[in-house]
């Protein structure tokens, strides 16, 4: 397979699969984190790229059969949006976000109108099960598999 993991920051994920995919390409618009990928994984099947995801895409020749969103779309303003715009793109996609579900506390939260319990500041999203499926449907993208853990 051809792989591109956007997002792949510090690209540990990306080394990974790389061992398992014919080429892999780490795509990140932190500088500094691609840089420091591109030193600690160095792989002939392995590159890491710091630019627009959309524009590599649309300027690259080769064709890619998956996308590896992990812990990706809890940082985007419109995930939804921009699910739809790049899932022409492959055959495949992998998500991975933070388990909401992995506590009930979190439902009662919710009830409350309470805030996100990811305190970070550049999470803007949080997932449920349900509503990560609803989404996906709305989107077009069918489910294959489905893994939850600790949740």
């Amino acid at each position: 397979m051809h792989v591109l993991d956007l997002g792949c920051g510090s690209g540990d994920i990306t080394a990974v699969i790389a061992a398992h995919a014919e080429r892999v390409v780490g795509v990140d618009h932190d500088r500094v984190a691609v840089a420091r990928a591109a030193q600690r994984h160095q792989r002939a099947n392995l590159t890491f790229v710091d630019r627009d995801a959309m524009a590599f895409l649309q300027q690259e020749e080769q064709r890619f059969d998956t996308l590896v969103l992990s812990h990706v779309l809890e940082h985007l303003d419109g995930p939804e949006e921009f699910l739809q715009r790049f899932k022409g793109f492959f055959q495949w996609i992998y998500i991975e976000v933070p388990d909401f579900d992995k506590t009930y506390l979190n439902h009662y939260r919710q009830l409350l109108g309470s805030t996100l319990i990811h305190t970070d500041d550049d999470h803007v999203s949080e997932f449920d099960r349900e509503e990560l499926n609803a989404m996906l449907q709305r989107v077009g993208i069918e489910v294959v598999d489905a893994e939850y853990r600790f949740g």
